[in-house]
């Protein structure tokens, strides 16, 4: 990856400015995510919290789109 990016500087189109704030958004979320991963194992019973935790995911991911 590191060898195609400053390939990609130049021959790929620059992002828009509505992008940008996208892109800007998704660590945070997913920061998020993981930390209440961590803390919903760390608190649950893991056989109850793992299942939940990995079947809401894409549901909410279907409603979000």
């Amino acid at each position: 990856m590191m060898v195609t990016f400053p390939f990609s500087l130049f021959v790929l189109p620059w992002l828009e400015a509505k992008l940008l704030s996208v892109f800007a958004g998704v660590p945070i979320i997913h920061l998020i995510y993981k930390i209440l991963e961590a803390k919903s194992l760390s608190l649950g019973n893991y056989t109850a919290v793992y299942p939940f935790m990995r079947g809401t995911t894409p549901t909410f991911a279907i409603v979000a789109a």
